[in-house]
């Protein structure tokens, strides 16, 4: 497991520490159930892992209940279930990924050779088939604004999903974040994601999807990694100097006066 974790990590060494807490299984004084960290707290830890979200549809509570209860014949009974609906850990993958991606491990959770439930490591699939992109000179782009793909050969896969967000997609997201104010300088990618600011905007972009997410917008989005991205470049516009004293000295100096 711990060579299953290093490969995952590609070199990577992370300055933070990690956190090697088990996660619970709760529910709320509604009976809505949530996913957290043992060592979160509302009181006094609130940066460790809190899913609030776990009741809005997206996930089936029964299973996530079989999995944290540890009960066997339920896990069995749901999986197989799901295999004739073409899904779920026991399906064969077809996930596929860019070379030029990051990722070493599958997105998606599968069993095993021993049956235990987990990222497996992604493997590479040879591909014959050759892709030339002709793009104009610039000085040629006025009067031809177009660009030639020519491909030869047939994929033996399917096409990666993009990784990459449009500017278009991107400068929307960059336009929203100023509208967090004060919430601004501690906000994290699963705040951005729970807030109610983000879901007003994607149910109205969205009329028509019941408990559209970020992934509706563009499925790049579905990479936190991203949106911490966005946050930090927004953050750094507003916050030049930091969000620590020096850098809230204005803001300060106003609620004050």
């Amino acid at each position: 497991m711990a060579l299953h974790h290093e490969r995952n990590r590609r070199g990577y060494d992370p300055k933070d520490p990690q956190c090697e807490g088990r996660l619970l299984l709760r529910y709320d004084y509604q009976q809505q159930p949530y996913i957290k960290c043992e060592h979160y707290s509302k009181h006094n830890i609130k940066d460790h892992y809190l899913n609030m979200l776990v009741s809005d549809g997206s996930y089936d509570v029964a299973y996530l209940e079989a999995l944290f209860g540890d009960h066997e014949d339920k896990i069995s009974e749901i999986e197989e279930a799901a295999i004739g609906l073409g899904y779920g850990p026991l399906v064969e993958c077809t996930t596929v990924c860019n070379i030029s991606s990051q990722k070493s491990l599958c997105p998606f959770d599968h069993r095993n050779d021993e049956g235990v439930l987990m990222q497996l490591e992604m493997m590479t699939i040879k591909c014959a088939c050759h892709v030339k992109v002709y793009v104009p000179f610039p000085e040629y782009r006025a009067a031809c604004p177009k660009v030639l793909a020519v491909a030869k050969g047939v994929h033996p896969h399917s096409i990666p999903l993009p990784t990459k967000t449009p500017p278009a997609i991107k400068h929307e997201i960059l336009d929203l974040l100023p509208r967090f104010q004060e919430d601004l300088p501690d906000l994290t990618p699963r705040r951005f994601l729970r807030s109610p600011i983000v879901k007003l905007y994607l149910a109205v972009k969205f009329p028509r999807i019941l408990n559209p997410t970020m992934s509706d917008l563009h499925i790049s989005l579905a990479n936190r990694s991203h949106l911490k991205a966005y946050i930090n470049q927004v953050r750094k516009s507003v916050y030049p100097h930091g969000t620590e004293w020096r850098g809230n000295w204005p803001l300060t100096m106003y609620e004050v006066s």
